[in-house]
């Protein structure tokens, strides 16, 4: 699987197979690593279109994302689900069927979004579109106004170039990636970051939620500022061993404290499988020892939040120099259209920044 991965993210323009960790592995590739060193940067977040619409069975629209839970901070999504009728196409230059993948990553007022689109010739196609709806050239960068403007004025919550705010938005293209972003500096470094989120920790907690099995619907991708207790100052993990970093929590939390051991990247899955949804929890280590403590002492934390769960697995998947703590905990069928319930509990307490699955720890 490591070869597939990597091998999307050779600037090959060919589709990534629906529901495959590739399509999220291409979007990793134009995150830079520095966005998993700091919490106040947030997570990765993608949304794989494709697996949505086949699903439902429609192309993507307002009333067919009810599965989506990841759409805020993705400008695309986010306009698709306020839009109403065939008014999005004509605001965004392209089809929402030519939309692959979507995701994001930063926090506002520094958001920036991936829109993933079939084909080279998709992205000319929005190219030549928004020079149509009031973007000009700047550098190689295309903008419709002066870097991190706010026009209230201009605001139409259905329009991925302006969004709820009145935001104007720098475009940059890369093969058949589209990064939109607040400022034509920033969206330039992002076509070709020199350290990227596909090359570290990142890559392999994506490779473990893959190994579950089923489609990946959606994801969140994160780095270990985010699995610490608010009140720990994520400084303490920076340039430090795997033991040294523990040492570090121990002195910050106490000895006591229950948790998994320090990782280098997390990443949360919505999957889809043959007997239905489920979420899988995948944290990237250096060794495969640690990776199995580690997820057995995560399946036991939801065990302990959800006393309901069943068939909650904890298994490792190995990667080249790295393996991956991987919990598997069904949903059971559900509406195509639903949102996922475990998902949406990992999800909800991960901002609440209370999720115990995920959270470092000192002690087991």
């Amino acid at each position: 699987m490591a070869a597939a991965l990597f091998a999307a993210l050779a600037g090959t323009s060919a589709a990534a197979e629906p529901g495959s960790p590739d399509a999220l592995a291409t979007a990793l590739a134009q995150v830079p690593q520095s966005a998993f060193q700091e919490a106040k940067t947030g997570p990765v977040r993608f949304v794989d279109l494709d697996v949505v619409q086949r699903l439902t069975g429609k192309p993507p629209a307002r009333d067919n994302l009810g599965r989506v839970l990841l759409a805020q901070g993705i400008a695309p999504l986010m306009s698709l689900a306020m839009a109403e009728g065939d008014t999005w196409q004509k605001d965004a230059g392209i089809a929402p069927d030519q939309l692959a993948y979507v995701a994001g990553f930063g926090m506002a007022p520094a958001e920036f979004s991936l829109w993933g689109l079939r084909s080279e010739a998709d992205a000319k196609t929005l190219q030549a579109a928004l020079s149509e709806r009031g973007f000009t050239q700047r550098s190689g960068i295309l903008a419709n106004g002066e870097d991190n403007a706010m026009d209230l004025k201009a605001r139409a919550p259905g329009n991925p170039w302006r969004g709820p705010m009145g935001r104007t938005a720098a475009v940059a293209f890369q093969g058949n990636t589209v990064i939109q972003g607040p400022a034509a500096g920033a969206v330039r470094a992002l076509r070709s970051p020199r350290h990227t989120a596909a090359e570290g920790p990142a890559i392999v907690a994506v490779e473990g939620a893959a190994s579950a099995g089923g489609d990946i619907v959606q994801a969140l991708v994160y780095g270990p500022a985010l699995g610490l207790a608010p009140a720990v100052d994520p400084a303490i993990l920076r340039g430090k061993t795997p033991a040294a970093a523990r040492e570090a929590v121990a002195a910050a939390m106490g000895q006591n404290t229950t948790g998994v051991p320090p990782y280098g990247a997390a990443a949360l899955a919505d999957l889809q499988g043959p007997e239905g949804a489920a979420l899988a929890i995948s944290l990237a280590y250096e060794d495969c020892d640690t990776a199995q403590s580690a997820a057995t002492i995560a399946a036991d934390l939801w065990k302990t939040e959800d006393a309901a769960a069943q068939g909650v697995t904890a298994t490792t998947h190995a990667s080249a120099e790295a393996c991956a703590a991987v919990v598997h905990i069904p949903a059971g069928p559900g509406e195509p259209n639903a949102a996922n319930p475990v998902f949406q509990k990992a999800l909800a307490q991960f901002y609440r920044r209370n999720l115990t699955a995920t959270r470092i720890g000192a002690a087991p």
